[in-house]
């Protein structure tokens, strides 16, 4: 009875144990990005924009800085821009949206490593929407 009881803790231990292995070895963070970037120039790095099906302005977005640089200065800007013509959204190539653009600035003469992240924020099931990383390498 002991030599069975052993037996089903063992046989219940090893489905955890083996999430632990797993986690452990294909650990990656959703959002994280790498960039390089120019010394002494402002690189915008990302921008964001949600839309309906007719182009139009879908909920009201924000980006918050949660990490802030160390090396450099991020700036957000909101503007209209018009969507590529080769944009996966058919409907809507080429026409004029609002959207929220990050720069990055690293510090004068600064080069090497630098790190920040920000929260897109808005009411969508939108993946884009969501918390984003990124590691810069300021050459």
């Amino acid at each position: 009875m002991r030599k069975f009881v052993l037996f089903l803790a063992l046989l219940m231990a090893m489905p955890l144990a083996a999430s632990f292995a797993t986690a452990a070895t294909h650990f990656t963070v959703p959002g994280f990005k790498r960039i390089a970037v120019r010394a002494n120039r402002t690189t915008r790095v990302s921008y964001h924009a949600q839309y309906n099906g007719t182009c139009q302005r879908r909920y009201r977005t924000s980006i918050i800085i949660t990490t802030r640089p160390r090396h450099g200065q991020l700036r957000v800007r909101k503007r209209v821009r018009r969507l590529p013509r080769n944009h996966p959204e058919f409907r809507c190539r080429g026409k004029r949206i609002w959207t929220y653009s990050v720069y990055y600035r690293p510090d004068r003469g600064y080069r090497g490593r630098d790190s920040f992240g920000y929260v897109v924020t808005g009411l969508s099931s939108d993946p884009r929407v969501g918390s984003r990383y990124f590691g810069v390498r300021v050459r």
